[in-house]
This record gives C-alpha cells, structure tokens and sequence, in this order.
C-alpha cells in the first residue's frame, strides 16, 4: 500500500510552516486566528491576522496569546484593518533562510532548529506524522511518491508540494 502525505488544515501553509517560527504552540492559537502571511519587499516579515474582537469578549487564553505576541521581540507593529488585527514580526538570519527554504518548497532543507520549532508547536496535532517525513523524507517516503505518481524522483526530491505564494504572501486588501 502506498502511503501519501496529506495533511488536514484549513490553513495555508505558513500556518504550519513558517508560524512556528514565532515560538508559540499551535494551542496557544485560538479561534478568532486566520492565517500567517509573509511579505518580502522591504525585508521579510511574519504577519499573523485575526479576527479583530473587542476587548471584553476575547478569552483567557485569546488574552494569554495575544500578551505571548505582544512581548515577542522580534514583534514590529500591530495594526487594525477593516475587521482584522495584524501582528507584523521582523525576522533574524536563520529565520529568513527558513522562510526561504518554505518558499521555494524545500522543506528537508530547512535548518534544524526551524524543523525543531515546526514540531514543537505540532505536539498536539494530528497532521505530527505528515510534518515529520515533509521535513524529513526517508528513502522509503519518496519510493511510495514515486510509485504514486508513476514517475523516478531524485534522492533530494521534495515530497509535499511548493506553496501557492498567492495564498502565502501577505496582501492587506485580500485579508479581510
């Protein structure tokens, strides 16, 4: 039986790959959260939207969570769009290779560190099997893609598929 790599989200993919990155688990996200984007023009930059809710109806935990983001030091501003809260976070080197690696779907080939964080804020996740043989593809993950996809992939070949950049880079006026 030939095993193929899916995961279950609503989210893009800087949602699991790139938020991470923020050193939060993906528990501390509440329901009123609704993607991460990343922008490349002036620097890159991690932006994580949520639903813009009034004070006195958020949560416990949406209050922990937006207290972790505010004390995070690589936060560079919050802003209010339309109905959206959008937290901007610069990133350091590592970061920035990481997010990289993302954009140009090499997963495998992101630094160890980064891979380490992806997983850590998984611990809850169903998707934590996918996550794994994404960021580390055994020999056997790539003979199961290549036998489903009927066609010889190289020994470095990705197995899950590049992100859309449409659905990655951050575009205020798509948000919300």
């Amino acid at each position: 039986m030939t095993k193929v790599i899916t995961m279950n989200s609503s989210y893009n993919k800087a949602t699991t790959f790139i938020r991470p990155l923020l050193g939060l688990s993906n528990s501390a996200y509440t329901n009123n959260y609704k993607n991460c984007y990343i922008t490349q023009d002036s620097g890159v930059k991690i932006h994580l939207v949520f639903e813009n809710l009034p004070q006195d109806v958020l949560t416990d935990a949406q209050k922990e969570t937006f207290q972790a983001l505010n004390e995070n030091a690589l936060l560079e501003e919050k802003s209010i769009y339309k109905n959206c809260l959008v937290y901007s976070f610069n990133v350091d080197e590592d970061m920035s290779s990481d997010i990289q690696h993302f954009m140009n779907g090499k997963y495998s080939q992101m630094s160890e560190g980064g891979k380490q964080m992806i997983m850590f804020s998984q611990h809850d996740d169903n998707n934590v099997a996918a996550i794994t043989s994404i960021l580390w593809p055994t020999e056997e993950d790539r003979k199961n893609l290549s036998a489903r996809l009927n066609a010889e992939l190289s020994q470095d070949a990705e197995i899950f598929s590049k992100p859309n950049l449409q659905e990655e880079l951050f575009n205020m006026d798509l948000l919300c």
